[in-house]
């Protein structure tokens, strides 16, 4: 009875114990939260730890991660003290009592910084987040350069209205520049546009598969069986459109007139037939020809 009586009692000590070291824990988890904002200083306070991840250089504990997904991109952090902020163009995420907060935000509208130096292979950079605390002053945060895919059908989106990017308004403009997709790997600019900012209008190509052909023969395959070459002598037209108001400028149809090439590849003997090539020194003449 006594043993009993003596295991209850520290039963009931290290209940006590334990719900008094619980409550200090979370009352001191609050208050670190909290005092975290003295971390959040100075321009060097993000390290990378790879192109999605990162925490803050003095505290471990307080971590973010970026994603770019089918041109969306979210922004999410842990471990910040509350009511601090994070912010990309118009979006604002508050920090929640527990550190955490997440933003989104389609980046498209941020696609004007995009270099157009290597539009087959284009990168988003200059790209900036910012957090705010109660006290100290904005940080501002740079992304990590980003592959951006599918420029050539974004922008072809002109048929459907303006094409504008961060604080632009519909306006009308000279046509000093032009962008113009004339194929695969074959993405161009006419004219002055170090960014797709600067870019002031897009010319959509546009092909339909004539009805009218070149038959070419002569052909001999390596098991010595005639063969002929089909060449659809497709229609061409391309359409200018300003990018910052979505007119339609200008339009120019294009005739082909393929010649019958030497020789061909085909992968069997029903592979014979072909569209006609893309006149692309004559557009780019007449596209030149447009900027003013």
């Amino acid at each position: 009875m006594i043993l009993t009586v003596q295991f209850d009692r520290f039963k009931e000590k290290l209940f006590f114990l334990t719900f008094i070291l619980l409550v200090m824990f979370m009352s001191v988890g609050c208050d670190n939260l909290e005092d975290r904002t003295k971390y959040l200083t100075g321009s060097d306070v993000i390290i990378w730890q790879d192109n999605s991840s990162f925490h803050i250089k003095d505290n471990e504990d307080m971590t973010g991660r970026i994603n770019l997904s089918q041109g969306q991109l979210s922004i999410t952090v842990w471990g910040f003290p509350p009511k601090s902020t994070i912010n990309i163009g118009t979006e604002t995420g508050i920090v929640n009592a527990e550190g955490y907060a997440s933003i989104e935000t389609m980046v498209d509208e941020f696609y004007g910084v995009i270099s157009t130096k290597n539009l087959n292979s284009p990168k988003l950079d200059d790209l900036f987040f910012y957090i705010k605390t109660q006290k100290e002053e904005d940080i501002k945060v740079k992304l990590p350069a980003t592959s951006v895919y599918g420029i050539d059908k974004y922008l072809a989106q002109i048929v459907n209205g303006p094409i504008l990017f961060e604080g632009e308004e519909p306006k009308e403009s000279s046509i000093q520049s032009i962008y113009c997709h004339l194929g695969i790997s074959s993405n161009s600019i006419f004219g002055n546009a170090p960014t797709l900012k600067d870019i002031d209008a897009i010319a959509v190509l546009e092909q339909k598969r004539s009805t009218i052909n070149r038959v070419c023969d002569g052909y001999v395959d390596k098991a010595g069986k005639n063969n002929t070459l089909i060449i659809f002598l497709n229609e061409i037209t391309i359409k200018v459109f300003n990018r910052r108001t979505g007119k339609l400028i200008t339009s120019k149809r294009f005739e082909s007139f393929d010649d019958c090439p030497s020789s061909y590849f085909a992968m069997n003997s029903n592979d014979n037939k072909r569209d006609s090539s893309i006149p692309k020194k004559e557009i780019s003449r007449w596209l030149n020809s447009l900027r003013k």
